[in-house]
């Protein structure tokens, strides 16, 4: 059995609004899930970074749209200092194909 693993690092245009960041990152994922042959149907873990929890709610909303009717996991959300002051969230995801 082998494992295949998908590392992706790059700029982003980090819009002012945390739902739009959110929005931003989550197609990301589909981009990179799709590359890797699989998609967000089959995600087994997804890890949040908040820069700040009050906006939870917002990011909620979000994460939900996108994952509609998949059984995607629950993400584990913290509050995390990120590396530059204009992001607000930072978002992993593990998933099979």
């Amino acid at each position: 059995m082998s494992a295949e693993t998908i590392i992706a690092r790059g700029a982003m245009v980090y819009a002012s609004a945390l739902g739009a960041q959110t929005a931003q990152a989550l197609a990301a994922i589909d981009r990179l899930l799709a590359m890797a042959g699989t998609d967000k149907s089959k995600l087994l873990t997804a890890k949040v970074r908040l820069a700040d929890m009050s906006l939870l709610e917002t990011h909620t909303a979000e994460w939900r749209e996108w994952v509609q009717r998949h059984k995607a996991p629950l993400p584990s959300v913290v509050r995390a200092d990120l590396p530059r002051p204009e992001m607000r969230v930072e978002i992993m995801v593990t998933a099979i194909k």
